[in-house]
């Protein structure tokens, strides 16, 4: 009868129902009273009193595990029965649920409830180019809590934290400080959530060595060749005794304000290591090996704040006969974000070599604007799936912000219900339920078209003709814009690289067809949630700007005659053009102004990609 995401592991309904309203007073056992505010959230009109006779909401300590909890309503009461304060919170969340269903009345019911995994996060990026307000932090904490998430991690590389050893190169309003931190990280504890603190240490480091003072860390200072494109350097040299200096002073910077017993230590894609100046002791010794002595040197350094330290484990995956060198409590990360990664072969391999792990899904919402729905759903049945079948600790969903970060923050919505419902849930809620519940909880959208809509729009790939495991078709004219800015022929290096990427006539009919259907549906949306106008702006200026790169795209076929290639030409330059504005005003409302240049800068670079086509 009621929708509960995500799933309880057992529900019973009983004959009758109790009145909401009716519902006046509580009492709480003395351990549990820290929970009394919740309580007052979700029964505004109730009063906390000492007679537990008289109570028509009796909250009692039971023998229970740390996140278990038992509600019974019944014979005009609601009893809640958890053994620390985290059930008890559960229990509330669940409740709130309920609630919401239901015009006064409940329905009679037992629920007894548990999490099936341990651990269940949320990674956000704030590291390209956006990052959030203390305000939009804790909204997304709130929606979080609501899901039963437990742990929460900042994604950080670059300059987007206040470390005060490197001040000057912070930028005005581009960074979260220590303060926000702290109260980010007190706000999460009040909603049973772990902040934990995460910070890039070897590759990724792109930011750091761009600058005078860092440059000599570099593996390869000259950049190095990847995916087609030449990059900037990225990675420290693991043998330069300065690299990890460098890094502890990081680490000092931060580590002293968490409380967390984590911290995500990353080392993910040390794609230049063993390739520049540790060439010849790599060569001498291994790349595993180098990689290795510099995590268990840092790692030392990690334990003197008494944490437990997570990696990603993109590069050791590559060396299993090493997994087994790693410190005995680090937590090992598998990440995957297209749908047929390997979550279980990667995770069967890791609890057979008993080595402490946990998956990493994506809402691969980045490099697509709107989102890859497929790709979501599947990284997140697999590897929470095979997360329980391999008795991992738990599931870290990720939310990228790679090129930009030019994705609005409701197009991970669908990422957080379904992760969550994955993750505590024996079993994954459906897309009708997912949908349901962004309508109802989050959107409160009360004409239920925002959660499809966002399901649709995250499909638009299925329409290009062609699956990519990262990014689209669609969002290859601002990736390929980008990365052939510092060739010596920009245009024509461009060009070759749309050659494979171009949406045909065909394609492109039925994509703006279906956008057309997408901005009919977004008008009839009725959503009551607080930044309701602001959600509905976004998804508004999202579609816009697909319908641009389409243009854009189209833009490159030189198939098409003059006149039609010119007018998608000029169509798509006055349009980005004037989206500036636009995003500028969706990215102030959640966002620190920061960054909002760079941002900008991945689609003014495509514009003029568009306007030297034009002189041709």
């Amino acid at each position: 009868m009621y929708q509960i995401i995500p799933y309880v592991k057992e529900k019973v309904y009983l004959d009758g129902k109790i009145k909401i309203s009716e519902i006046k007073t509580f009492f709480c056992d003395p351990l549990l009273l820290e929970i009394a505010p919740e309580v007052q959230k979700i029964f505004p009109q109730i009063t906390l009193i000492n007679d537990l006779e008289k109570a028509d909401i009796i909250i009692s300590l039971e023998a229970f595990a740390k996140e278990e909890y038992k509600i019974e309503i019944d014979n005009n009461k609601i009893l809640i029965k958890a053994g620390f304060l985290n059930g008890c919170f559960y229990a509330l969340m669940t409740l709130k649920q309920i609630i919401a269903q239901v015009d006064d009345e409940v329905y009679n019911l037992v629920i007894h409830d548990f999490p099936s995994l341990a651990i269940r996060g949320f990674m956000m990026d704030i590291s390209r180019n956006k990052v959030p307000k203390l305000e939009t932090l804790k909204a997304f904490v709130d929606k979080m809590a609501e899901l039963k998430y437990n742990h929460f991690e900042l994604y950080v590389e670059g300059f987007s934290f206040e470390y005060r050893s490197f001040k000057n190169y912070l930028e005005e309003e581009g960074y979260i400080t220590v303060e926000e931190y702290i109260e980010l990280e007190k706000y999460c504890a009040s909603k049973m959530i772990d902040l934990v603190p995460n910070q890039n240490g070897l590759g990724h480091m792109t930011d750091w060595l761009q600058h005078d003072e860092f440059k000599d860390l570099a593996e390869s200072p000259d950049g190095f060749f990847i995916w087609g494109a030449h990059r900037a350097p990225s990675t420290l040299n693991v043998t330069d005794e300065r690299s990890i200096k460098h890094v502890k002073r990081m680490y000092d910077d931060m580590l002293p304000y968490s409380n967390s017993p984590y911290f995500n230590m990353n080392f993910d894609e040390p794609y230049e290591l063993g390739e520049g100046k540790s060439k010849e002791y790599c060569e001498k010794h291994g790349k595993e090996k180098a990689f290795i002595d510099y995590l268990n040197t840092l790692y030392q350094h990690v334990k003197q704040y008494e944490k437990t330290g997570l990696i990603w484990g993109d590069f050791l995956l590559k060396h299993p006969q090493t997994l087994k060198q790693l410190p005995e409590d680090l937590i090992f990360i598998d990440w995957g974000y297209h749908k047929s990664y390997p979550f279980d072969e990667h995770l069967k391999m890791l609890a057979e070599l008993k080595i402490p792990f946990m998956a990493a899904p994506g809402t691969s919402t980045w490099s697509s604007i709107t989102g890859k729905i497929d790709d979501m759903m599947m990284t997140v049945k697999n590897s929470t799936t095979h997360t329980k079948l391999n008795h991992g600790l738990g599931v870290l969903m990720t939310d990228w912000g790679d090129m930009g970060h030019l994705q609005y923050l409701p197009v991970s919505y669908p990422g957080l219900v379904y992760a969550a419902s994955g993750m505590w849930g024996e079993l994954p809620a459906t897309e009708k339920e997912v949908i349901a519940y962004l309508d109802q909880a989050i959107f409160q959208d009360e004409a239920q078209i925002i959660g499809r809509l966002l399901f649709e729009l995250g499909r638009y790939d299925r329409l290009e003709g062609i699956y990519r495991d990262y990014g689209t078709k669609t969002f290859s004219v601002i990736l390929w814009a980008d990365l052939t800015q510092n060739e010596s022929d920009p245009l024509n290096a461009f060009i070759d690289k749309m050659k494979s990427n171009l949406i045909d006539e065909n394609h492109y009919t039925k994509l703006v067809e279906h956008s057309d259907h997408w901005e009919q549906e977004l008008a009839e949306a009725q959503p009551k949630c607080a930044d309701a106008e602001l959600i509905l702006k976004e998804i508004k200026y999202s579609i816009r700007l697909l319908r641009l790169l389409w243009k854009a795209n189209r833009a490159f076929d030189q198939s098409l005659d003059q006149d039609r290639r010119e007018t998608f030409i000029d169509e798509s330059i006055k349009g980005l053009a004037e989206h500036r504005d636009l995003h500028l005003e969706a990215w102030d409302a959640r966002n620190k102004h920061g960054g909002f240049d760079k941002s900008y800068g991945r689609l003014a670079n495509l514009i003029k990609v568009l306007e030297k086509w034009r002189q041709q």
